[in-house]
């Protein structure tokens, strides 16, 4: 799915430091590609202070690093390399039906298409797209998922992972959508994914990638 970052050496570098930083907790994941399947490496979650995070935002920047360092710490993480994700009012997406053009024109088209269906200024958010049908029945027609983000937010989030002396490599817009295309495919018919979020405890600023 669609990706708001991602640098050139993730793919040969597959082995990531998955982080979610939630309201009451901060959880770590690596998973390891192993024979057509993940095989998981490590795990762990560190409690962190009450109201650090609220409402998606970091309220204690300084607990939240302390906290992340220490669950670093706890897993024996060396590797620098992170991948993270945008969740929840951070991110806006929108699925575009556009008749079929080449990648260039997609990519001017997409600005103009951003202008009119994003309410933001255009300078202050990040945008991606990714095709989702090269054609649809009729023919000539594509549908297209275009996923933007604010640049504040961004920053925010992975300003805490460099803090915590990691490296956000990887930045997701839709990561629930991904881990479930990972585990079981695309799927032929409509799927709904919900994040039951604070209810159960697990509302997440950045979640798992």
């Amino acid at each position: 799915m669609a990706l708001l970052q991602r640098l050139p050496h993730f793919g040969r570098k597959p082995l990531l430091t998955r982080l979610d930083i939630g309201s009451h907790s901060i959880k770590l994941v690596r998973l390891k590609a192993r024979q057509g399947s993940y095989q998981l490496v490590n795990f762990g979650v560190m409690p962190l202070p009450p109201r650090a995070i609220v409402d998606h935002t970091s309220m204690d920047e300084g607990s939240v690093v302390t906290a992340t360092r220490n669950l670093i710490r706890m897993e024996k993480i060396s590797a620098k390399d992170t991948a993270v994700a945008l969740s929840g009012q951070t991110v806006l997406s929108k699925t575009i039906r556009l008749p079929r053009m080449s990648d260039r024109e997609l990519v001017e088209a997409m600005q103009w298409e951003a202008e009119q269906h994003i309410p933001f200024d255009m300078a202050d958010v990040n945008l991606d797209f990714r095709i989702l049908s090269p054609d649809d029945a009729t023919g000539g027609q594509m549908d297209v998922l275009l996923v933007a983000a604010r640049k504040a937010k961004v920053a925010e989030g992975t300003s805490l992972i460099t803090a915590a002396g990691l490296k956000p490599v990887v930045v997701d817009a839709l990561a629930l959508a991904n881990a479930f295309e990972a585990a079981h495919g695309l799927a032929n018919a409509p799927i709904a994914l919900v994040d039951i979020g604070p209810a159960l405890r697990t509302s997440t600023l950045w979640s798992t990638a």
